[in-house]
This record gives structure tokens, C-alpha cells and sequence, in this order.
């Protein structure tokens, strides 16, 4: 019997349809809001009061609740990770119940400070980094990168770009709430996104693919395009990174192909899965298979050197499309295009009531919008035009001498 308990909210909510089936037991432990409630697919609903503390503060009020936690334990959020493994518990029960076999691996649990420091340990090359604990260490950080022309800046806690800057020679515009941080030399090269499942420090199964929209202003992808690598060497760095932290979970991870080196550069692991987990069995990696297997090898993705798989995620891409104006991304559904409707996970009932509401909400607010601006612009083609108002005339006189 495979055991998989999902803790807390996050993008993993589409993950039970995709993994439920013969021999599969779902857990899901969160609050009364969870998406996943009255999912069809969970076998175990345990309800937690996630109010004021979260998910993390409720589970540390409840040590019996951890106790029970069993299986593939899946936490959907990096904050209450990070807490956990920084908090009292047992390092035995931090080691059983975290996505990480090792302590090593602790670190790096919400953290690009402690990711850094386990690249470092595990010998992968991703870009040069330097690290600031305190503000004034961060003059000496970009000193070591003094030869680097383009450098970012990037604080130890936050997700989909948040706390991620340029660095522009001031020091004292960063944040304190950043600190400790990353200055790390700027690839050039378009980032690469792979979703990734470990087993006992092992890989065993992944996805790549190139974001080809985001949400406007930097944030998650909505659309990406699933190919053949160029290369493999990240596989190479994914299993150092495994073995130096005792991965044991899904990870989403980012890199830079650099095209000018043929390498991929590693620079983000958070190991909790993302939105685009949900699409493994579509592009051929059973992600259920690679859990119970007792040789499960490495599962790839089934797609030719040459082909290109486009997936558009609902319903981020409608909603970034009505809360931003950005029409172009309703096309593909319009037009019902592949990767659209046809690869759209959508059998769990309870998820898709929530995604409903999303939506709705966001094409609420997108037509109070339009009714504004355009009550607005009615009310300036009605109102008469204002006569110009001409500058006062000044009476002078001149006296004689």
C-alpha cells in the first residue's frame, strides 16, 4: 500500500487525482479551507486549526498529530518546512517527517542560504554566490564577485521571485527582512524548470521544460513547452544534490542553459512540488510507479528530440489574463488548442469548485474594473468643455522721474 499524506495548502492540490488508484491512500492535513476537503480522492481528511499560526504552529501544538503522520509526507509550502526543521522537534522526527534523509539537507528547507551551502557541500557549479549575513557583510559578498558584470540579489526566504533584485551598489535599500542573503552572478541564457521526484537520495523521475508566460510583473509561470534536453548533465547535479541532502520527495528546480558553456546551471531547488508535478503522467513519467517500485530506475519524459509539448495551466492563465488585461493568453482556450482543455487535470470535484470560484472571482473584479474606467470616460465625454482660463492681467503704471 503506498501512503502519500499531503500537509497544509499549496499548488499540489491536483497531485491526488494523479496519483489515486489501486493500492493508494491519500492523507490530507490541513485547515478547514483546504482545497483538498472534499476532494474524492482523499481517503483521510485530518482537520487542523490553521488560524492565527498556520499550518506549522498548528502542527507543533499537536505532537500527536506528527506522530501519525505516515508514508510519502508532501508539505505544500516552504514556511512551514523551514519552521519545522528549525523548531524543538527530535532530530530523528525532524529526519522522518521533512522531505530530507540527512541533516545536511535541513538547511536548505526554505532557504537559498543554506540551498548555497548545500551545492557547495555536494560539488555542483550553478552561478558563482557569494553570502551576507548582516547588512554590513554585504560589501565584502560583492566584493568576492568583483569580476561578475551583472549581479543579483536575492533574499534566504521567498518563492516565484519574490525578494529577488538587481544589485545596484546600495546596500542600504535591501530590505532587513532579506537578510541573510545571496549575491549571485547573473547566466545569461533562458531558465529551465524541472520537476523532480526522490527517493531515498536517489532521483527517480523527472520533467524539463522553458517557461513561455508568467504572470505580469514576474511570478509563476502560465504556460510552458516540454522538450529534450540539450543536455543531461543536470541529472548528474540533481543526484549530488539527492545524495549530499537525502532527498526524499518532489522538488521543483530551476536552472539557467547556458548556451555558451552547453551546461545547465543549478540555482533553485525547493523541495516541495509545484502546479506542473500534476502533468508527469501526461508526458509519461507515472510518478506513482517511482514510489512503490522497489527498482525504479530514473523515469523520463516521452518526448522526441525534435517535438515540442505545449501546456497552459488553468486556471492561472485565465485569471492572469483577467486580472491583467493580457487577451493574447485566452486565445489558446479559446481556439481550444493542445495543452489546453484536453490536458487539463479536472476529475476532482472539490478542486474544481474552488478553481470555479477563483475564476469567478477574477472576471468580478475584471468587469468592475471595465465598468469603472468606463463610467469614467463616459463622464469626461459628457462634461462641457472648460473654457481655458486666461492668466491675469496686471495693471502697471509708470510715474515719471
Amino acid at each position: 500500500m503506498l501512503q502519500v499524506t499531503f500537509v497544509g495548502t499549496g499548488p499540489f492540490q491536483r497531485l491526488p487525482e494523479v496519483l489515486a488508484g489501486p493500492g493508494v491512500r491519500i492523507t490530507v492535513v490541513g485547515g478547514r479551507r483546504n482545497p483538498l476537503r472534499r476532494s474524492q480522492f482523499v481517503d483521510e481528511f485530518v482537520e487542523l486549526d490553521d488560524g492565527a499560526d498556520g499550518i506549522a504552529g498548528a502542527l507543533l501544538a499537536r505532537p500527536d498529530v506528527i506522530e501519525s503522520l505516515r508514508g510519502w509526507i508532501v508539505f505544500g509550502d516552504d514556511t512551514t518546512m523551514f519552521r519545522l526543521a528549525t523548531s524543538d522537534l527530535p532530530m530523528s522526527e525532524k529526519l522522518r517527517i521533512l522531505p530530507v534523509r540527512k541533516a545536511a539537507g535541513l538547511t536548505m528547507l526554505g532557504s537559498k542560504v543554506g540551498l548555497e551551502l548545500v551545492l557547495r557541500e555536494a560539488g555542483v557549479a550553478g552561478p558563482r554566490t557569494a553570502i551576507a549575513g548582516t547588512r554590513d557583510e554585504v560589501a565584502g559578498a560583492v566584493g568576492q564577485l568583483a569580476d561578475v558584470p551583472r549581479l543579483l540579489v536575492k533574499g534566504a526566504e521567498g518563492a516565484a521571485g519574490e525578494r529577488v533584485r538587481w544589485w545596484r551598489n546600495d546596500a542600504d535599500q535591501i530590505p532587513d527582512a532579506w537578510f541573510p542573503i545571496v549575491v549571485q552572478e547573473f547566466v545569461s541564457g533562458p531558465t529551465v524548470s524541472v520537476e523532480a521526484l526522490f527517493r531515498n537520495g536517489e532521483l527517480v523521475g523527472w520533467l524539463y521544460s522553458r517557461m513561455t508566460s508568467d504572470i505580469v510583473g514576474g511570478g509563476p509561470s502560465t504556460a510552458r513547452c516540454y522538450l529534450s534536453p540539450p543536455s543531461r548533465d543536470f541529472v548528474d547535479d540533481l543526484g549530488l544534490v539527492a545524495k549530499t541532502a537525502g532527498l526524499h520527495g518532489f522538488a521543483n528546480c530551476s536552472m539557467v542553459w547556458s548556451p555558451a558553456e552547453g551546461r545547465h546551471r543549478l540555482f533553485e531547488v525547493d523541495v516541495r512540488p509545484n502546479a506542473w508535478a500534476q502533468f508527469g503522467p501526461a508526458l509519461g513519467v507515472d510518478w506513482a510507479r517511482q514510489m512503490t517500485d522497489m527498482m525504479p530506475g530514473c523515469a523520463e519524459p516521452r518526448i522526441a528530440p525534435d517535438e515540442r509539448v505545449a501546456v497552459h495551466l488553468y486556471p492561472r492563465e485565465l485569471i492572469d489574463v483577467l486580472e491583467h488585461g493580457r487577451w493574447s493568453g485566452l486565445r489558446p482556450w479559446l481556439l481550444a488548442l493542445p495543452g489546453t482543455w484536453g490536458t487539463r487535470n479536472a476529475r476532482d470535484r472539490g478542486v474544481n469548485a474552488v478553481d470555479r470560484a477563483d475564476l469567478w472571482g477574477a472576471a468580478r473584479h475584471a468587469a468592475f474594473l471595465g465598468a469603472l474606467i468606463g463610467a469614467s470616460r463616459t463622464r469626461q465625454a459628457l462634461l462641457p468643455a472648460r473654457r481655458r482660463r486666461q492668466p491675469p492681467q496686471v495693471a502697471t503704471s509708470r510715474t515719471g522721474a
